[in-house]
């Protein structure tokens, strides 16, 4: 091979290339070994701006190149970053934390389930809030060297770009202390020509991937945060209006052995944080960036149209032979959902009275043991005790003080005397 080839060919394998509007594409770069490697890409894979918002870029940094690593290492990548702001991260188990996230709409038809369990790792707890807040799950078919092609699952926002000129409307960032617009506060957030956020890999269904649902698991129904609102906290607040609450925030769970911390445990902060505009984290940067094209939830219609999937029922609607026709699987099926949802409601509460009545049993016994405590007696002592010590004048705890310094001077007194005494009796040396 000629000199000048095999050089331009070595030159190749460390130049990193940029396709699609931008986005930075690993095809001839480097194989990363580590997540302190992918951290030393960042100005190669951010190239307009900080990183807020903008982990769309980490991940489709990683999925484009995805062919050249095992499962493992894109998974050990992938929690390199936080999916919410984008800020690197160094996974460990007290960073990671697990979460019951709905589904797209999309993917809840085409798989009949409503949620995945999985875990994220994040930079700071108030991501646990935003995520529950505006990110989905969704399915994404890449290629490893040793699985080849395989769906993996990842969480994703709607497009900003259906919206580009919500870029440019100011709002209130806490941090900021002031006006600000998203594309001067988050300037890898981008919209092409096309109406496409510049660099972002999208999903099966067409939503923006902006990190990895690590190990998630399918659950047939939402969790109840999403199903009903009157299932959420009613924090209270102490006298230095603090929140109060019973949960654990920095308590670590396991879960098929990986040690994570429960997105449950920060429900108080949440609405805290909410109640406190958001003052904490990112912000509303990545919050302003994810409303401009919400994702909806799993709706009851949805469900309705999964139960009647079974016995082939077109419940879009499409060649029915009249509109009224359309209307009846879809309230019959509408009430069924319904049903199932009571249902769990009912069971749900039932559960809570017997913990309630649990609770109760077990408080009852506890003033009976206090009743036959065996200190009480010294409590009592003690009272009297300290009664007692302030009856006492000041002119009589003077008159103890002057005491005990005059007995502290006679102790000198004999003592220097019986050192006096001592010398004295002492031989004298013979001249």
């Amino acid at each position: 091979m000629p000199f000048l080839q095999l050089f331009t060919l070595l030159t190749l394998q460390h130049v990193f290339h940029f396709v699609e509007g931008g986005a930075a594409v690993a095809a001839f770069g480097p194989v990363l070994k580590n997540v302190r490697a992918l951290h030393q890409q960042y100005h190669n894979i951010f190239k307009h701006g900080n990183r807020n918002a903008a982990s769309h870029l980490w991940s489709a940094f990683l999925i484009n190149d995805s062919s050249r690593y095992t499962e493992g290492k894109l998974k050990e990548l992938f929690s390199g970053f936080c999916a919410i702001s984008g800020s690197p991260v160094n996974p460990n188990n007290y960073n990671r934390y697990g979460l019951t996230l709905p589904v797209v709409p999309e993917l809840a038809m085409a798989e009949n389930y409503d949620a995945r369990f999985g875990f994220l790792h994040y930079c700071c707890w108030p991501c646990v809030c935003d995520t529950q807040d505006f990110l989905r799950v969704d399915s994404k078919t890449i290629t490893t060297s040793d699985k080849g092609e395989q769906k993996h699952f990842f969480v994703t926002i709607g497009n900003p770009c259906n919206h580009p000129e919500k870029l440019t409307e100011k709002f209130y960032q806490p941090s900021s202390r002031g006006q600000v617009t998203l594309q001067n506060i988050a300037p890898e957030v981008r919209c092409g020509a096309n109406g496409e956020l510049i660099g972002a890999i999208m999903s099966d269904h067409g939503y923006v991937v902006i990190g990895m649902f690590f190990d998630s698991e399918a659950l047939s129904t939402l969790p109840d945060r999403y199903i009903d609102q009157s299932t959420q906290l009613a924090v209270a607040y102490d006298e230095k209006n603090q929140p109060v609450q019973h949960d654990q925030p920095g308590r670590v769970s396991n879960h098929n052995g990986v040690a994570f911390q429960s997105e449950m445990e920060y429900d108080a902060w949440c609405l805290d944080r909410e109640r406190r505009g958001h003052n904490s984290g990112m912000g509303e940067i990545f919050r302003k960036v994810a409303a401009i094209n919400s994702i909806g939830l799993p709706t009851l219609q949805d469900a309705g149209a999964r139960l009647l999937k079974d016995e082939e029922v077109n419940f879009k609607g499409a060649a029915l032979p009249d509109k009224t026709n359309t209307t009846v699987p879809n309230t019959a099926t509408q009430k069924q959902a319904e049903e199932k949802q009571t249902e769990r409601r009912l069971q749900r509460e039932s559960e809570q009275s017997a913990k309630k009545q649990q609770q109760q049993q077990q408080q009852q016994k506890q003033p009976e043991q206090k009743e036959s405590a065996p200190d009480e007696d010294k409590f009592e002592q003690k009272r009297q005790e300290r009664e007692q010590r302030k009856k006492r004048s000041a002119d009589e705890r003077r008159k103890e003080k002057e005491e005990q310094k005059q007995q502290k001077r006679t102790d000198r007194a004999k003592r220097a005397e019986a050192r006096g005494k001592g010398r004295g009796k002492k031989a004298k040396p013979e001249l």
